[in-house]
């Protein structure tokens, strides 16, 4: 049975989303500033344009926030008095500095190594944070409670690409993972990192069916951008679909978990191996390709 899951698309359409999202909300809002820029003094309407500018800096780049500096500079100079290259060249400069200032202050400030409980180089929850948030989300609680699905994926080869290249690369390699973890999980699901290149991810699902395609989901979709950036890095995973009913401890369910993880990495790695009421299943994929063939154990 294969399974076509296309993870080559749905990263890159969500980013071009946002990024398009973000556009759009820079061009409404200079295009509002432009028609009541008449009633403001020239002090205020520059410091009005300058958050539209961090927010391209900070978000898109900073060949975006040069670019819309340039325009905001280009617009405001011109209608200045004085020399028009002049006032051009100041206006972009002023508002090209203030917005990449800003912006950094803001990265800064909002930056997941300046949260307690979070990895300083991923952003993900450490592990002693990742377990409480485990220990909560399996706690008995009154009325009823979704499964729950509990996945660690091991990163397959990163000593290879820190070896060959210096850890900074293999830092890199960590980090685009991490982008797209939290792309994957959205706003609803936990991301944690439990050690090294290995990282937890916790999310409720309606029924099993549904974890075991957000599992396979996932991992194809995390080994999919890890091999954009390199053919030697892939990822395998180990799931748990964890019932309203359980009472095992969170260290229990943790060693479960990451012997699951020992097995896909022992069937030839890049696969996902998934547990449920004590059956399991080995789901295998080729290595950099979007279709996922499946094999009962």
């Amino acid at each position: 049975m294969n399974i076509e899951v296309p993870v080559e698309q749905l990263g890159d359409r969500q980013q071009r989303f946002v990024r398009e999202g973000i556009w759009l909300g820079i061009v409404v809002a200079c295009a509002l500033l432009a028609a009541v820029k008449p009633a403001l003094s020239s002090i205020t309407a520059a410091a009005l344009y300058i958050p539209i500018v961090c927010v391209a800096f900070w978000k898109l780049g900073e060949k975006a926030g040069w670019f819309v500096a340039f325009l905001i500079g280009l617009t405001t100079g011109l209608s200045a008095s004085g020399p028009a290259p002049i006032n051009l060249a100041v206006h972009v400069l002023v508002f090209a500095l203030a917005g990449w200032v800003g912006s950094r202050v803001l990265r800064i400030s909002t930056g997941p190594g300046n949260h307690a409980g979070h990895d300083p180089l991923t952003g993900a929850l450490t592990r002693e944070a990742f377990d409480d948030a485990l220990k909560q989300a399996v706690e008995p609680t009154q009325g009823s409670r979704s499964l729950v699905l509990l996945a660690v994926v091991d990163l397959d080869d990163l000593g290879a690409i820190n070896g060959r290249f210096g850890r900074r690369e293999g830092d890199r390699v960590l980090m685009a993972f991490a982008q797209q973890a939290r792309r994957s999980l959205g706003s609803t699901g936990i991301f944690g990192r439990i050690g090294g290149d290995r990282f937890g991810f916790l999310v409720a699902v309606n029924s099993h069916d549904k974890g075991e395609r957000f599992a396979i989901g996932l991992q194809t979709a995390l080994s999919f951008v890890l091999a954009r950036r390199t053919n030697m890095v892939t990822c395998s995973m180990g799931a748990l679909l964890i019932s309203p009913q359980n009472r095992r401890s969170v260290v229990s369910l943790m060693d479960s978990v990451e012997q699951l993880v020992i097995t896909a990495k022992r069937s030839g790695k890049n696969a996902v191996e998934l547990e449920w009421n004590g059956l399991h299943s080995l789901r295998l994929v080729p290595r950099y390709s979007s279709v996922v063939t499946r094999g009962e154990q």
